[in-house]
């Protein structure tokens, strides 16, 4: 599959754990509506380099997503607003463009008081426009391993 957005996962509503690593995704333009109760997301070691905005929208119990070496550049800003329950997000070794679109992430990621996160050599930004967005925020977005505290409801606005 070179993008993923037609296939039926319907009747996979007990579903936990899905392994689609590997597998050459290129982008993910649907939705994992039926997936109500996946806690384990591993899309890794493919090519993504986009995914929509509503694409995790309805996966309320998501734990664990892993997007580690594909192809993305940057997230929508709105990605993750509805996954309460999601404590890891593994996004290494992709190409990521650090600007002003990705701000959002440093903040949704390590809300005020928490300590910033250290870098890792493999996941810094690939590009990072200093002249467009001088922000200090736009040079921690890149972290091997980010973990995500349980945010209170209506706090990731």
């Amino acid at each position: 599959w070179p993008f993923w957005g037609g296939l039926s996962l319907s009747g996979l509503i007990q579903l936990k754990t899905m392994h689609l690593e590997a597998n050459r995704i290129t982008r993910i333009k649907c939705s994992f509506n039926s997936l109500r109760n996946l806690r384990k997301l591993y899309l890794n070691n493919n090519h993504i380099s986009s995914i929509s905005q509503a694409a995790f929208s309805n996966l309320k119990n998501l734990q664990f997503l892993h997007l580690n070496k594909n192809n993305l550049s940057s997230l929508p800003k709105h990605l993750f607003a509805e996954l309460l329950k999601l404590k890891y997000v593994f996004l290494s070794h992709n190409p990521w463009n650090c600007d002003c679109k990705m701000l959002w992430f440093p903040t949704w990621i390590a809300p005020a008081p928490a300590p910033a996160l250290p870098l890792e050599r493999s996941s810094l930004c690939t590009h990072t426009p200093v002249r467009i967005c001088q922000h200090s925020s736009a040079r921690r977005l890149q972290h091997k391993t980010w973990v995500r505290p349980n945010l209170g409801e209506g706090q990731l606005n």
